[in-house]
């Protein structure tokens, strides 16, 4: 009993603490899922018996929460305390609470209830992912599935395949409804793969053989499809933004990049030769992050010389120089220069922000022109194909 004391006081401080975690962020969509996430749960919690938190502590609890959240939010300097917020915040949490509550009214099995909440409570750790690689994201949310449906099997043997089911099916209902990914097929990819892990373990539990036999044929599966899921949407991410950033310009382009030691790039002395051109400033943060990709693309031709790499800095002040002069001392495997005339290039590029990739052809003209794509991925529009061309 000390034991669950501790437990339920854990989950709680837990609760508090993603709750204001979801704030900190200042992002509305995530507060929004975290609040209907966290009404729903603590609403069928408040209501149930429960041997080591009394219903009526946890219930006030549930009510003050909110208002506890906002209050700390507001004072931090996280949001502005105004109706509007008061109103979706408000919304967000109690109108779920409500549904949590009417959930422990119905008269219905027990396994079914189970299945609503670990469906409820998957979305709400799949929010909790969102600023991973959508991979990695998804990877998560197929271990947690499968965990989910191996909790619901214990139950009747003859309604497990319907819990695993009503449990993949809320978790779908919701994603969709929350809209955690950008793209109809980025979610679909996630949604079947879901619903799949759920229908196979309730498949394999109800198998015969022994429980080290399933316990294996679900392990094996896993690991397997697990992959399966992370490469799947890695790599349609990195189609689907490559695909969708490509600026097409099919005319040949003037450039003129310079390196600290005098050697210049420009569009009159680099015809007849490819490059790949990596851009990249000051005021972003996330280009140092692409230095080690772009390098290992580069390794890749470091025996062809009609193959040039170039990690092009757009200066605007001096300000900026010193910056590329600092960032400059790291060594990879392509070659360091500034771009001359930097809002020439970007206008006749049409680059909206960096980082991003240009790759030109024999003629100067850009093959390639948009969000970066030099990372590993094993499908269409990987950049070798467009620097074999």
């Amino acid at each position: 009993m000390h034991f669950k004391k501790i437990t339920s006081f854990a989950a709680v401080v837990l609760i508090f603490f993603v709750y204001v975690f979801s704030l900190s962020t200042k992002s509305f969509d995530l507060v929004l899922q975290v609040s209907v996430i966290l009404g729903f749960g603590l609403g069928y919690l408040s209501h149930i018996k429960q041997p080591y938190w009394p219903k009526k502590w946890l219930l006030i609890f549930s009510l003050l929460l909110p208002v506890i959240v906002l209050l700390l939010a507001w004072q931090l300097g996280f949001i502005r305390l105004n109706i509007r917020s008061l109103g979706v915040f408000s919304a967000g949490f109690y109108v779920p609470m409500l549904l949590g509550l009417l959930l422990t009214k119905i008269k219905i099995a027990e396994g079914y209830k189970n299945a609503i909440l670990l469906g409820v409570l998957l979305v709400f750790l799949s929010a909790l992912t969102r600023k991973m690689n959508h991979g990695t994201s998804a990877s998560i949310t197929i271990f947690l599935t499968i965990l989910g449906a191996l909790m619901l099997s214990k139950n009747r043997p003859g309604a497990l395949l319907k819990y695993q089911i009503l449990f993949g099916g809320v978790y779908v209902l919701l994603l969709l409804i929350l809209g955690n990914f950008p793209d109809s097929l980025q979610m679909a990819f996630l949604n079947i793969s879901v619903l799949v892990s759920a229908l196979f373990v309730g498949l394999v539990m109800q198998s015969a053989g022994t429980a080290k036999t399933r316990l294996f044929k679900i392990s094996a599966f896993a690991a397997v499809f697990m992959a399966m899921v992370w490469f799947g949407q890695q790599n349609y991410e990195k189609w689907f933004f490559a695909r969708l950033g490509n600026i097409e310009i099919t005319e040949a382009i003037s450039y003129h990049f310079e390196t600290n030691e005098g050697k210049v790039f420009s569009s009159e002395n680099m015809h007849g030769k490819k490059m790949a051109v990596l851009f990249w400033s000051a005021s972003c943060s996330n280009c140092s992050k692409e230095f080690p990709y772009f390098s290992s693309l580069a390794q890749r031709y470091t025996s062809d010389s009609s193959v040039v790499f170039l990690a092009a800095f757009l200066s605007y002040n001096d300000k900026d120089s010193s910056y590329y002069n600092q960032i400059t001392q790291q060594h990879f495997q392509f070659q360091w220069a500034k771009a001359i005339d930097s809002r020439k290039l970007m206008d006749e590029l049409q680059i909206q922000g960096v980082p991003q990739m240009t790759i030109f052809n024999k003629e100067n003209i850009p093959v390639y022109n948009g969000l970066v794509s030099n990372r590993p991925w094993i499908w269409v529009n990987r950049p070798a194909l467009y620097l074999n061309d």
